[in-house]
């Protein structure tokens, strides 16, 4: 995995509510969200929440058997007639669940 520039930190305060800070965050790193982007730094403003981040994209040939899952966009060149892009655990095992 390629490292990412991290554009901000986003971390919740005492009152619950996420603040977002430019500064690397010197302690604890477990309470701080990297945010990779402007639009995920503008999300945790807006939404008070952090932003969902794919964990797998599920890919499929009309016709195939079964369907395929990848923790990246990265396909090696392959070619796929269908993909859904997932943010949760749950959410791959209903999509790999489903019939193609």
């Amino acid at each position: 995995m390629t490292d990412k520039k991290v554009y901000a930190w986003a971390y919740k305060d005492f009152s619950g509510n996420f603040q977002v800070n430019t500064l690397i965050p010197i302690d604890n790193l477990d309470n701080f969200e990297p945010l990779y982007s402007i639009e995920e730094v503008q999300y945790v403003i807006e939404h008070n929440e952090l932003p969902k981040r794919p964990v797998a994209w599920v890919r499929w040939n009309d016709g195939d058997e079964h369907k395929r899952a990848y923790p990246d966009a990265i396909t090696g060149g392959m070619r796929w007639e269908n993909t859904v892009i997932v943010c949760t655990a749950d959410e791959l095992l209903n999509e790999l669940q489903k019939e193609i």
